[in-house]
């Protein structure tokens, strides 16, 4: 195969195609500065395993997966070991399905066929051409790829960034929270307090997530897994590999050589008093056959026309978290609740509507925790109570990280069951379930 080298990245970002490719080759330890492109970005490694931070999040992107990077949005790379780099740029005009957010994807084998076959024709490929049928498969296959939540959310508060940065150089030393605070110039409490409302989860679950990636880049790498296990501290190899293979369904010698699934929940190591519910999605009544009620039903007929293309768009462009949820509550999979997805209710759009018991779910991303974000959820959340709507919110975060509690409250919410809808304004509940209500699978204290 021959790959066109003629054009530097900078140079395609010019060139009068839609998506463009460019390949590259790197060094364990070689680092690409901060940076931006005019064009989105589809960085992928064919082998090896890069680190990318970007404003709001530091992903770890291994073979078999590719990070989206819209346009405009810096980007700094690191290579965590030697790799093979190919990389497509997306005019910015050109409409994408993964929106405007950084986004980690699976590459399909098709997928990764496209790119190599796009990387054999010239940067000006003929329109109406092999190429231009290339790009327009590239784009298909981008559209309908899963995506996954494997970001490390970065605080933007100092302290809790030179604390951060201490646990990534060394994710297996084994500090205590006051340990961390007094490096900071911080309280523990502070501390404590501000992991969750910067990044979206508590202090231990960030680690762990840190402990994940470092994990993936030492695989990566070659290592044993007896040397990463120690490396990052745990007991023993089969301690490691138990938590391993809870989180990602699979062994660790086994991550590399099939597609990679996203996280269910978050790595719960039994040394750090996690806790889990004995609760499964099957357990929930679903009297209707399987494939049944498919259809997600009319907007509500009363919304204004700008409100239900805004809800059309929102359901092309779905957060990692909805779209998992999504999966959790669509055909009646709980208590024979019919839910609709970004659903305009009252003026406003939900994230999920259950109009039969009038029941609004709501996943809560980073910008929620800030006090304006905090205060307008609050003013929104009586407004809805009063109309009849209980409104349960949830972190974007737990939906993954606790899956099976978000499911028991939301079952919880339906009792006592009610055979028959509830006519309207009767019966109805006004429970605001906030994040604090949750059962914290750590022990007191740890965040």
């Amino acid at each position: 195969m021959v790959i066109n080298h003629m054009r530097s990245a900078e140079a395609l970002q010019d060139v009068p195609r839609p998506i463009v490719a460019w390949a590259g080759r790197y060094n364990n330890g070689d680092e690409i500065p901060p940076h931006t492109h005019p064009r989105a970005q589809l960085l992928y490694a064919v082998e090896g395993v890069m680190r990318v931070l970007t404003p709001t999040s530091v992903w770890t992107i291994p073979s078999q997966r590719a990070l989206w990077v819209p346009a405009n949005v810096e980007h700094h790379s690191f290579m965590m070991s030697d790799l093979e780099m190919r990389t497509l740029y997306v005019d910015a005009d050109v409409p994408v399905a993964l929106g405007q957010e950084c986004r980690a994807i699976s590459v399909s084998n098709l997928l990764r066929e496209l790119i190599l076959g796009l990387l054999e024709e010239p940067a000006e490929y003929p329109v109406a051409g092999r190429g231009e049928h290339i790009a327009a498969l590239i784009l298909m296959e981008i559209n309908r790829a899963a995506t996954h939540a494997v970001e490390i959310p970065w605080p933007q508060d100092r302290r809790l960034q030179t604390v951060c940065h201490s646990i990534m150089s060394a994710p297996g030393v084994n500090r205590t929270i006051e340990e961390l605070a007094d490096a900071a110039g911080a309280s523990a409490r502070t501390l404590i307090r501000l992991f969750p409302k910067e990044t979206g989860l508590k202090y231990r679950q960030w680690v762990q997530q840190v402990q994940i990636a470092d994990a993936i880049c030492r695989l990566g790498r070659g290592e044993s897994i007896a040397r990463i296990s120690n490396a990052l501290g745990y007991a023993s190899p089969s301690a490691f590999s138990a938590m391993f293979k809870r989180t990602f369904g699979v062994a660790p010698n086994q991550y590399f050589q099939s597609p990679h699934p996203s996280p269910d929940c978050a790595p719960r190591s039994e040394e750090e008093g996690a806790k889990s519910i004995d609760f499964e999605i099957s357990t929930l009544p679903n009297p209707l056959p399987l494939g049944e009620d498919l259809g997600e039903g009319p907007l509500i007929e009363s919304a204004p026309a700008h409100m239900i293309e805004l809800a059309k768009k929102l359901r092309k462009n779905q957060t990692s978290a909805e779209l998992f949820m999504w999966q959790l509550l669509r055909n009646r999979q709980i208590a024979n609740a019919k839910f609709r997805r970004q659903h305009p209710v009252e003026g406003y759009i939900a994230d999920f509507y259950c109009h039969e018991y009038k029941l609004i779910i709501e996943l809560d991303g980073s910008q929620h925790f800030t006090d304006d974000g905090l205060q307008k959820d609050i003013v929104l959340t009586q407004r809805l109570n009063e109309l009849g709507i209980t409104v349960l919110r949830f972190d974007n975060r737990q939906v993954f990280l606790e899956t099976e509690t978000v499911l028991r409250v939301i079952y919880d919410a339906f009792k006592p069951p009610h055979p028959n809808p509830l006519p309207e304004g009767e019966g109805a509940k006004s429970t605001h379930v906030e994040i604090s209500t949750f059962q914290s699978p750590l022990p007191l204290g740890e965040g």
